[in-house]
């Protein structure tokens, strides 16, 4: 399956620990909507370390979002991951 990761970031947290997750959506070719999100993986101090690397290494851009915004990736990638066990 081909796939589009996005870098998606937001401000620090109150004790100034990172909010950075990496989105991977299905390859639609034409537009990444919530709908294609495949995975979600929570970066914290990893960095690129944090996907994974031989299945997901096209990250396209990195792109500042709000807080809620991340949070909401954050909680929809606890929910796949569920899901797939």
């Amino acid at each position: 399956m081909a796939t589009i990761t996005m870098h998606y970031k937001t401000k620090n947290d109150t004790n100034g620990n990172p909010r950075r997750c990496y989105v991977v959506y299905a390859d639609t070719s034409t537009n990444v909507t919530p709908k294609n999100i495949v995975a979600v993986y929570d970066e914290g101090y990893t960095g690129i370390y944090a996907i994974e690397i031989e299945k997901y290494r096209n990250v396209v851009d990195s792109i500042e979002v709000p807080i809620s915004t991340y949070n909401g990736f954050i909680k929809l990638g606890k929910e796949l991951t569920v899901a797939s066990n």
